[in-house]
């Protein structure tokens, strides 16, 4: 057969007709009239030739009618990308039409191939010899997909997405493509940037879900609209009539990332004590971004009135008088102690910083001698309930008097403690720190060798806590030569 690969399908078909007439003559002998077998041998060649016929008829028909359903899917396209909504519906009509068209092409393909095998192999070899592939209709979906592939090719849309502003937020597709073949569905999500917030959609789609399902069956924008998130600040002062508080900028709301400058100012008699509630510390004025962490709070300066709180009174035995300062719901003097008593000091052995900064006392005269009647030397619990009362973090610059601090370690004296840097006496004489840091005893002992003491130093925003060689069997570190300030009794 190989012989007549390239010669026309009648050549061909005479051939097979001649070599089937040769072989039932050789067989003649046993078999039927020959008038007989001549028919049945007409017969068979007819069968052969009608079944490639029929496979050569049926795949031209099924290649017009993929050739018809490509040209649809483009002129759909065409219609969609000039929005002219009246071609787009006539465009797939004709798809739906041409789409039926190849799957009756496809069919009848198939049932054509089905009456070639049954003519048996030549007409299979008929139809190779011709050129025709059958390969692409072999398998359950045959040619379909091929045409399928084809118009998804072709068929494929955009998906456009922005952001407004452009740095309001970001957003994004999942699957993240170029393009889309019809029908698939696409997730998008919304994100705002810091200081934004997700508003809704606008385009294709609209609704405040920040995440979306857009299924594709054309080109499509969609857009993710932001918008800048405003936040309060409410400013108060207590007392009110101890002060008032200013913001600049002075806004009803501002601007997520503005930075708001607030500014606390005593009035007559007061003293600016601290910040609570969306902030706190003794820094003023204080600079507040806004952000979601003060989102809508309040912030209020708390004034100190200092001329209600304070007292003054005279110590009998030298007639000294000394200020005093109500705290909370203690009162302590304004002063460092300056009795004299045996086991004190003036620094340096220099009277004129008695005057200035107050004596030194031992443990045991600090605590059995040195306060005037009805007043005390504070324990330890007592100091921390002052540490506590003027705001722990800051509490060293709260109680530091405003003067005689070295290398700029003046205080606020927001609370009008007023302490001073009056140094330390050595056990063995010598002293030091004065101007640098000061300490004071407390009546709290550790063991029989040593007490609290507590320290402030220029340095420093908290007030130090510590016990001095706790020794048991000897009274060393009572022996130090520290400041006293006395407490009021109950």
């Amino acid at each position: 057969m190989r012989l007549f690969a390239h010669v026309g399908r009648d050549v061909l078909m005479s051939a097979i007709l001649f070599v089937m007439l040769f072989i039932a003559a050789v067989f003649a002998q046993d078999a039927e009239p020959a008038a007989d077998a001549s028919t049945t041998i007409v017969s068979v060649a007819s069968e052969v030739k009608d079944a490639v016929d029929r496979v050569v008829a049926a795949v031209n028909a099924f290649k017009d009618a993929t050739s018809k359903s490509i040209d649809a899917a483009n002129a759909v396209k065409t219609a969609v990308q000039s929005k002219n909504f009246s071609a787009i519906k006539d465009a797939k009509k004709k798809v739906e039409i041409a789409t039926e068209a190849v799957k009756t092409a496809k069919a009848d393909v198939g049932k054509a191939i089905e009456a070639m095998n049954s003519a048996g192999p030549e007409a299979a070899a008929a139809v190779k010899a011709m050129g025709i592939d059958l390969a692409m209709f072999a398998g359950k979906e045959g040619g379909k997909e091929t045409v399928s592939k084809k118009r998804d090719k072709i068929m494929e849309y955009t998906l456009t997405v922005n952001a407004n502003p452009t740095n309001g937020g970001h957003v994004s597709r999942s699957p993240d493509q170029p393009n889309y073949k019809p029908g698939t569905i696409v997730t998008v999500t919304a994100t705002p940037d810091s200081g934004y917030r997700f508003t809704g959609w606008s385009g294709v789609a609209n609704g405040m879900t920040n995440t979306l399902k857009i299924k594709m069956s054309r080109d499509k924008d969609l857009k993710a609209d932001f918008h800048p998130l405003y936040y309060t600040l409410t400013v108060n002062a207590n007392p009110t009539n101890g002060g008032h508080v200013s913001r600049s900028p002075d806004q009803p709301n501002y601007k997520s990332g503005t930075i708001v400058t607030v500014t606390a100012t005593p009035d007559s008699g007061y003293t600016f004590a601290g910040w609570a509630g969306a902030a706190s510390g003794m820094i003023n004025p204080l600079k507040i971004e806004m952000n979601g962490n003060n989102v809508n709070n309040t912030l209020t300066a708390i004034f100190f009135h200092l001329t209600a709180n304070l007292l003054s009174f005279t110590d009998s035995r030298d007639n000294k008088t000394y200020e005093a300062i109500k705290i909370g719901n203690q009162t302590w003097m304004t002063d460092n102690l300056n009795y004299r008593a045996d086991s004190s000091w003036c620094y340096g052995n220099d009277n004129s910083n008695c005057e200035k900064y107050g004596r030194l006392y031992d443990w045991y005269t600090a605590k059995t001698v040195a306060c005037p009647t009805g007043w005390r030397l504070p324990s330890n619990q007592e100091w921390n309930a002052l540490v506590a009362t003027v705001n722990a973090s800051s509490a060293a610059k709260n109680l530091k008097s405003a003067t005689q601090w070295k290398y700029g370690g003046n205080g606020a004296n927001t609370y009008g403690f007023s302490a001073l840097p009056g140094g330390v006496r050595y056990t063995r004489g010598g002293f030091d720190e004065v101007g640098v840091s000061g300490y004071w005893w407390t009546s709290t002992e550790v063991g029989s060798g040593t007490a609290y003491r507590r320290r402030i130093d220029y340095d420093k925003e908290r007030i130090g806590e510590l016990a001095l060689y706790p020794y048991n069997k000897e009274d060393f570190g009572k022996r130090f030569g520290f400041s006293v300030r006395c407490i009021q009794n109950n």
